[in-house]
């Protein structure tokens, strides 16, 4: 196993944490906060899609490297690619964290 094979496991782990807890957040901003415009709505339901999308794709890549550990390759330029993914729900993730704490 190399070791950009482990990171592209860690990073996934952690994509899919910080998506999970965005689309937990929008998910609850929805239904808790009915009096906020409509645009804010639909941002909130848009946000929350695309965070269940990166779980979902960051839970399956995490299931098929469980499968296929020593069958799947996992080039360097992958991790790279994915780590986008991983600082863009991150970086959500930081916001919420920011705008929780200030509330």
């Amino acid at each position: 196993m190399f070791a950009w094979q482990a990171l592209a496991v860690g990073q996934n782990v952690a994509t899919a944490l910080c998506a999970s807890f965005n689309a937990v957040y929008f998910l609850h901003f929805l239904g808790c906060r009915s009096k906020e415009t409509a645009a804010r709505r639909v941002a909130a339901a848009v946000l929350a899609v695309l965070s269940l999308g990166a779980t979902v794709e960051s839970v399956f890549f995490f299931a098929l490297v469980a499968i296929w550990w020593t069958a799947l390759p996992i080039p360097f330029p992958w991790v790279l690619v994915r780590a986008l993914t991983f600082v863009g729900t991150a970086s959500i993730s930081w916001l919420i964290l920011r705008r929780l704490r200030s509330s």
